[in-house]
This record gives C-alpha cells, structure tokens and sequence, in this order.
C-alpha cells in the first residue's frame, strides 16, 4: 500500500505551528467510517516496540502547509532532491486536490491535472502518491458533487488556509464507506490512531531480480522481507500488504518502477534523486542489521490474498 513515517529512538515531542493546531482542531474530533483494509493499515502507524524490549518513537514530521502557485498542501514549492521522497511515499493533500479539480471542471475530456510542484517542462507519473494520472470522461454527477462541496477547476475550498483540507469532502467519502457491503466499515476517530503500532514497521522488503517488467510499480514487486529479530509468520505475510520499509530499487537498471516523473532522452533521471532514494528507510541502529529474512513473494498478489480474507460478501 504504501511506506510509514520514519522512527527514532527518542520521543522528541515539539510545538504544533498555528496552522496545524487548527487543522487539528477541526480534523481530530470527526468520527470516520474507513473500509477494514485501511483501518488495519493505518492501524500499524505508530510507536513500536521490538522482540529485545526496545522502543521506537514515530519522528516529528511537519504538516504540508507550503503554496505552489497559490495553493496550499505541499511539503515543498517544488519537487526536489530533498523532498522527493515524501512526495513518493506519503500522499499529501495538495496532489490529491490537483487530482480532484479537473474532474470538477465542464470540460467532457477533463485536462490532466495540473501538479504544482512538478518541475517546468516535466510530467508526473502515478509514482507521485496520491496522483492517479489522467482521469476518464467527465462524469456530471462527480462534477456536481465536488461543486457543491467548493470544489472547481479553478478554486478548492479549504478548512484551514494552505492545508486544503476540506472536512465535507472527507465526510461524503466516509458516508460513502459507511453504505459498503463488501468489508467490515470501523469508526474511527483520530485520536485513536497514531499511538501504539505494530512490528510491521520493522520489516525491510527488498525488491529481488526477480522483477522483470519495468512498468511494475515498486510497491508491487517480488520482494524478500529481512528482519532484525524473528517476526510470526502473520506479521511477515502483513508486511507485503502494508509495506512499511519498501526500498526502491531499479529493474534492470532501469528507476521507471519508482521514479515520480517521466523519463525521457531529454529528461534522464536525476542523479541525486537516485542516490537518496532510500534516504527515508534508514532505521536506528539496532534496528536496521538483516539477521533473519523470509521467503520472496509478490507484494501485489500477496494484498491481493490478505484483502479478499477481509470481504465479508460475495457478489
């Protein structure tokens, strides 16, 4: 599914900014309907504790409150070496507003979503999380929807300013959950996330070469899980799904798998981002020696088979 914040071994605790006191305020309260699959995702996020006794603290991470061309949302105004990562691994709500407008536009062939913090002359790939590519016909019933929530091609209606945060587009999706037949439907307040997490977390997968199709997205790769201490046999097969601590590796010497843009003759990759393309994995020491690893397999098959278990009707 995706990749977690990153640990430390110290609880460094510090002041909220203005700007996400008042995201909280507005966000931690709501009650919200989330489909079992993501509820057990998200679920995993937090402090942890490994097999030796030692503790794990998430590492203070900051609210993506920067505007790029007007619009907040972003963790930089652009998409650099130093903030890349972020962009492929965490989605943040600004590109998933850029997602959403077009479709909230008249136009029958919604244009493809202008993402504010993708270089000049540059076209992102869906390795940008939370960006989904090009959307399909316009669909009137959507468009009208996101409307009447504030939202249009040209304008987002925000909670809290440069955040885009807009609590009545959250709550139709959760109302939207709360009819599903297909899974078990939780809710769930924040607060009642975001504390104790589970040993998922500690788990490395490492892509194999095994992979050999270059459009295979890097969090649905043949991959091998490598541990500090021994994990149950439920923990390890848990780790395909959430992918906490994927590495991003080439197949065949080729990033295509992972790289957030378009590569091209005349826009190769960029070399830094290469070099750190796994800066966000290093784990404290201790915590990041491989002396036990388990079978390879498919992260895709392997959600895939976890997420099925989980559908409580057939259709």
């Amino acid at each position: 599914m995706g990749t977690s914040p990153n640990h430390q071994e110290k609880n460094q605790k510090r002041a909220l900014s203005f700007t996400e006191q008042e995201f909280l305020k507005v966000f931690e309260q709501q009650e919200w309907n989330i489909p079992q699959p993501l509820f057990l995702y998200l679920k995993a996020v937090g402090n942890v504790k490994d097999k030796t006794g030692k503790q794990l603290h998430l590492a203070t991470h900051v609210l993506p409150t920067t505007a790029a061309q007007n619009f907040g949302g972003y963790y930089s105004q652009l998409m650099t070496e130093h903030s890349h990562n972020l962009y492929e691994e965490i989605p943040c709500l600004g590109i998933v507003a850029d997602t959403l407008m077009p479709i909230a536009g008249a136009n029958q062939q919604p244009p493809l979503p202008n993402i504010r913090v993708v270089p000049a002359g540059r076209v992102a790939t869906t390795n940008l999380a939370g960006f989904l590519g090009q959307s399909g016909q316009r669909k009137e019933e959507i468009a009208i929807l996101l409307n009447s929530l504030g939202i249009t091609a040209t304008a987002f209606q925000e909670n809290v300013n440069h955040t885009r945060l807009n609590t009545r587009l959250l709550q139709t999706v959760s109302d939207y959950f709360a009819t599903s037949q297909t899974f078990k439907v939780e809710k769930v307040k924040h607060s009642a996330l975001c504390a104790e997490g589970d040993s998922t977390q500690l788990i490395k997968l490492i892509p194999t070469t095994e992979n050999e199709n270059l459009q295979t997205k890097w969090t649905n790769l043949i991959a091998r899980p490598y541990m500090s201490n021994t994990e149950t046999l439920a923990t390890i097969g848990a780790s395909y799904m959430v992918g906490f601590q994927i590495t991003k590796e080439p197949i065949q010497n080729d990033h295509t798998n992972w790289y957030p843009l378009e590569i091209t003759e005349a826009n190769p990759v960029t070399e830094a981002w290469v070099n750190n393309r796994n800066a966000r994995r290093r784990m404290p020491d201790g915590f990041d020696v491989n002396r036990f690893c388990g079978i390879s397999d498919s992260m895709k098959n392997r959600t895939n088979a976890l997420v099925r278990r989980l559908i409580k009707t057939r259709r």
